[in-house]
């Protein structure tokens, strides 16, 4: 048997250089280049940063804006127990202060004290039975539960009828019931 032995082929330093000039072109351009370079050392995305700077600042604006809104909440609380206050304060001076009619009792001809409220009320009054009758009867409603009867009863009795049926329609029946039972006259 016959062997014959084989030669190593030299080593092709033609291509070896070729694949190694080319690596390093490329690898001067990625880390020359200005905008590969700052994506090789920056990250991915060159706003990245910008980004977790704004969703830091994101972060901090609705913190503040949840303080405010608890900060606004205690300030509308205040204010609600402060005329609740000044309503209370409010209704007790007008007792103390306005002489209040007794209701009459009607008569066979119909006269009723509808007349003598109507003839004690004072300007203020009026402008506020203008003003009511004007209104929407539900809001006219809510601010009528707020008042004491005897003020509201005067208010009624310089009112339009339809507009103090209307605002009645739209009162708690147990407050409709007081303020007519303590006026017989709203009971038209």
């Amino acid at each position: 048997m016959i062997v014959t032995r084989r030669r190593r082929k030299a080593l092709p330093w033609q291509r070896v250089l070729w694949t190694l000039t080319v690596l390093a072109v490329v690898a001067a351009a990625l880390l020359l280049w200005t905008p590969s370079h700052d994506w090789i050392f920056r990250g991915p995305l060159p706003q990245a940063a910008r980004i977790r700077t704004l969703n830091r600042r994101l972060a901090v604006a609705a913190a503040r804006l949840a303080r405010r809104d608890k900060q606004i909440a205690s300030l509308q609380t205040q204010m609600n127990q402060i005329d609740q206050q000044l309503a209370r304060a409010n209704g007790a001076a007008l007792r103390k202060s306005v002489p209040l009619a007794r209701p009459q009792v009607a008569t066979a001809f119909g006269s009723t004290s509808g007349s003598s409220l109507a003839a004690s009320a004072t300007p203020d009054m009026r402008r506020t039975g203008e003003y009511w009758a004007a209104m929407d009867p539900g809001a006219a409603a809510k601010i009528v539960q707020r008042l004491p009867v005897e003020y509201v009863a005067r208010v009624f009795a310089v009112m339009p009828s339809d507009a103090v049926g209307a605002i009645l329609e739209d009162l708690p029946a147990a407050f409709a019931a007081d303020l007519t039972q303590e006026r017989p006259t709203l009971r038209r």
